[in-house]
């Protein structure tokens, strides 16, 4: 233990968690774009799905390492069924594991007690533990989706750095679709040709659907080279606008 650094604070409670609020675990996993993504252990929350005392796993992420956020307070995982259940007093999740087109979260589970073999808190039960399987399609960590009464919703990214003159994406859009403006970053138009109007709608779910423009799909005429101008260095953004649709990711 010579070599080792001196600890540093990664995650601590602050103004928003209740008082009681301690962090127990973490397990990660790196993410395709070079950062991490992270289960955090907290206990001190009190929720309907979880007995008292219980570890609530919450969604976090990094890009370092080092430094990282809550994505939100909410249980990403939760028990197997209605309470009363095995492992309604605690989930504990070991890293994150990539199989094929899935993501496996096994996970210490405990129902709500204290010691094991003793009777649970409600006293109706014994206490005891396991390790649990819960699966996710690849990268559907969290997702963004429009209103659930078939309004429209739109997102735009910020400036994006296109590096495979292609653009793909993670989309849930059964029943609903998705279109794709490609803008120029400087003036907030669509570049001619890959407008939402000229965009083919995306519907279905797919973890990498191709997205295409009256059934063209390549994104190098628009990206500009080292040898083209004026092209060169153009900025471009991507605005989604959905329909009954989620959008999980995208990659280009």
């Amino acid at each position: 233990f010579e070599t080792w650094s001196f600890p540093e604070f990664g995650l601590v409670p602050d103004e928003k968690d209740p008082g009681k609020a301690q962090f127990d675990a973490l397990s990660s996993m790196a993410s395709p774009d070079g950062g991490y993504i992270g289960i955090l252990g907290v206990t001190g929350f009190v929720l309907e799905d979880f007995g008292v005392g219980g570890v609530i796993p919450q969604l976090v992420y990094s890009r370092d390492a080092r430094v990282w956020t809550r994505v939100s307070r909410t249980p990403f995982m939760r028990p197997s069924g209605d309470s009363p259940t095995w492992d309604d007093g605690c989930i504990i999740a070991y890293n994150p594991i990539q199989v094929g087109d899935e993501i496996f979260l096994f996970y210490y589970g405990k129902n709500a007690g204290h010691i094991w073999g003793d009777p649970t808190f409600d006293g109706k039960r014994t206490t005891r533990s396991g390790i649990g399987l819960q699966k996710l399609p690849r990268d559907r960590w969290l997702g963004l989706g429009s209103c659930a009464d078939g309004q429209e919703g739109t997102v735009l990214t910020s400036l994006i750095s296109v590096a495979h003159n292609q653009l793909h994406i993670n989309v849930d859009a059964k029943g609903g679709a998705i279109w794709v403006d490609v803008l120029d970053y400087q003036t907030g138009e669509p570049v001619p040709g890959y407008s939402s109007r000229e965009c083919d709608p995306v519907t279905g779910d797919s973890l990498a659907h191709m997205v295409t423009w009256q059934g063209n799909g390549d994104l190098s005429p628009i990206i500009g080279t080292a040898r083209r101008q004026p092209l060169v260095g153009r900025g471009l953004a991507f605005r989604f606008t959905m329909q009954d649709a989620t959008l999980y990711a995208f990659m280009c």
